[in-house]
């Protein structure tokens, strides 16, 4: 029997709102000389370094390995094992590898990417309103330290058209394995078009104003994806919030209707898939191998065989394990860059111990 269905996080991993400002005293990024973007960053660190609003505020891009472990560990925390009563979290530990926090947010500010600054908080829920209240107060930090760029006719300045008005991008990751395995994704995603929104790669989407076309998201081999408004220009950063949320409903319970549908072959074929797609993770990891396509396609299995209730603790901390190693090498790098030899050689140890953990003998039990 499948354990019991989950909550809403079985389907809606994460949410994220986004700002998109522009100092009014310098030319948007794309016409700014290299001598005024530096100047940007020194105002940011002077005017903002200070402030306790952003002492717990991350300054940069998240990397794609740290939302895949993200993502999975926002699942499985969730995800209760039934005959331990504990969570998937406690695995992790078990296994020696550092746990991303599933609960709470995370605020981000991007600075001199497309925007001179993009305010951003990600949540482990679906709770858009506390995500603005968050980005909201950031929002009126910065603009007490900065003029900003902005209109009374067109409201925020941007450099996309698309993104004038409130300049807010929100936005739900949703995870929808059963609707991509009956394929049924490609109707809906266009019948989200008609309500102003839009379907994205969710681990390739970015922040910006840049969106993709719905065929192209159709045509990826995902199933995380980014629902968002298209709309920032004539509405309120409330309406934009209700667009999303009430557009979700529907695409939980076609999602779960389509869970039912796979999960009525033999639960044995599933979780054959799913030993074999953390066999091959593993592999991948310990040769080192870079394979964004096939590790997406291999993490879906996993996710899908968290969100059913079908992975254990021992698996589940495996796969950290693998990005662990990831990470690890490149820390090493940058540490043998910098000539910081006795830290490269402590990493160095560590990684010779994931290595071992990651054994080929051991891998094969989860093959069989």
């Amino acid at each position: 029997m499948i354990g019991k269905r989950l909550v809403d996080h079985d389907v809606v991993v994460s949410s994220r709102l986004s700002l998109a400002r522009n100092l009014a005293d310098f030319p948007f990024v794309c016409t700014c000389s290299i001598e005024q973007l530096d100047e940007i960053q020194s105002l940011v660190q002077e005017r903002l370094g200070d402030c306790p609003e952003f002492q717990e505020v991350c300054f940069g891009l998240q990397s794609t390995t740290v939302q895949q472990r993200q993502l999975l560990a926002d699942l499985a925390a969730v995800n209760q094992c039934e005959a331990a009563g504990q969570y998937f979290p406690e695995a992790f530990e078990a296994a020696g590898v550092e746990v991303p926090v599933a609960d709470g947010s995370v605020a981000s500010v991007e600075i001199n990417d497309e925007d001179h600054f993009r305010i951003s908080v990600t949540r482990s829920d679906g709770d858009l309103l506390a995500a603005w209240r968050t980005a909201s107060e950031l929002d009126d930090v910065v603009e007490a330290h900065f003029p900003i760029a902005f209109s009374d006719k067109w409201g925020y300045l941007t450099t996309s058209p698309a993104d004038i008005g409130t300049a807010m991008r929100v936005s739900m990751t949703v995870f929808l394995p059963g609707l991509v395995a009956t394929q049924q994704t490609e109707k809906l995603f266009r019948s989200l078009q008609q309500k102003n929104l839009i379907a994205r790669n969710a681990l390739t989407a970015q922040a910006g104003s840049s969106l993709e076309t719905t065929a192209s998201v159709v045509e990826q081999p995902a199933d995380l994806f980014q629902i968002s408004n298209l709309n920032t220009l004539g509405v309120t950063e409330v309406d934009l919030i209700r667009q999303v949320e009430e557009a979700l409903p529907p695409i939980i319970n076609l999602e779960r209707e389509a869970r039912a549908i796979v999960l009525s072959q033999p639960q044995s074929i599933i979780q054959l898939q799913v030993n074999d797609a953390v066999q091959q993770l593993c592999l991948l990891a310990l040769e080192g191998e870079e394979n964004k396509v096939l590790t997406n396609q291999l993490l879906s299995r996993v996710r899908f065989g968290v969100s059913a209730g079908l992975v254990s603790n021992d698996v589940i901390g495996r796969v950290f394990q693998c990005f662990s190693l990831a990470s690890k090498r490149a820390k090493l790098s940058q540490a043998i860059a910098n000539e910081e030899y006795s830290e490269a050689a402590r990493i160095r140890d560590h990684i010779r111990l994931l290595e071992d953990q990651l054994s080929r003998s051991d891998i094969q039990e989860y093959g069989q």
